[in-house]
């Protein structure tokens, strides 16, 4: 007849053969990471209006607006600029007419008092600064009195560019 014990000692120390030990955890180092990031100046047109003006009789100046939604880098300096169009002629935007082909004066102003016309070259400093959101900028055009009661009936067009530096 066996012991328990003697078959209980071979087993016993079969298991206790499969219990490892931990590892001790292994360091290098320390080294470092370069992390760097470049913000350029940039902006974008996100949006031009139109402007479109009918039933005009004469009777009073024609006006209108029309946004220019822009997006600069945050700090960004630039200029909203409108260019002369497509019919400009004598020192004077004008549209012309479909079946006339006469000109019809216009002006672009930067405020509803049309005291300053819009410009059409940059001025030297920046007249606006990014905010890294959309901005909106309000184009006023304003047809004379004198110009509308010496117009044809017609419709009347321009196109003109407008153009962001920065």
């Amino acid at each position: 007849m066996r012991s328990i014990s003697k078959l209980l000692l071979p087993t016993g120390l079969a298991a206790g053969a499969c219990i490892a030990t931990p590892a001790m955890a292994q360091t290098a180092g320390p080294s470092t990471m370069s992390i760097s990031a470049e913000v350029v100046a940039s902006c974008s047109i996100d949006q031009v209006g139109a402007i479109s003006l009918t039933g005009l009789t004469g009777a009073s100046a024609g006006t209108g607006t029309a946004d220019i939604d822009v997006t600069c880098t945050n700090g960004t300096g630039y200029d909203v600029l409108i260019d002369n169009g497509a019919n400009y002629a004598n020192g004077t935007r004008n549209l012309l007419g479909d079946d006339t082909g006469e000109a019809l004066p216009y002006g672009l102003y930067t405020a509803s008092d049309y005291a300053t016309a819009w410009p059409t070259v940059a001025g030297g400093t920046a007249a606006y600064t990014g905010t890294g959101d959309s901005e909106t900028h309000t184009v006023y055009l304003e047809i004379p009195t004198a110009s509308l009661q010496a117009a044809k009936a017609d419709s009347y067009t321009d196109t003109v560019n407008v153009t962001v530096e920065y």
